[in-house]
């Protein structure tokens, strides 16, 4: 269940705040949107980075934003992401790689040459 309380006195000083603001209001509100939408896309790539495995660099590459009049749009890309972003090394038992930040070991397969007879 949701539970939503509205202070009334924070309305008045918001509305304080815009009247004082005048004409410059429309700017503000803009510039507010900008920087609290960077600070999301930012702390979205903070994250990502140890949930995936994958460097800042790729997720960087991957998480995209925008700003347009007042909107601001973050788009994400993405898909199959191949071994070689997931540091991989090939052992005796197999291929040791990390993604989601965790090392493991994929099994070798039998060739298919072996398969065929």
């Amino acid at each position: 269940m949701i539970k939503l309380s509205i202070d009334p006195s924070r309305i008045e000083s918001m509305a304080g705040a815009f009247a004082a603001a005048g004409k410059k209001a429309p700017v503000a509100v803009r510039r507010a949107v900008a920087h609290t939408g960077d600070k999301a896309r930012n702390r979205m790539r903070q994250v990502l980075v140890p949930q995936t495995g994958l460097t800042r660099r790729t997720i960087n590459k991957a998480v995209r934003s925008s700003r347009s009049g007042g909107d601001y749009v973050i788009r994400s890309s993405g898909g199959d992401v191949r071994l070689m972003f997931f540091k991989p090394r090939e052992t005796r038992k197999g291929v040791s790689a990390a993604p989601w930040n965790q090392r493991r070991v994929y099994p070798a397969t039998e060739t298919v040459s072996a398969l065929n007879g």
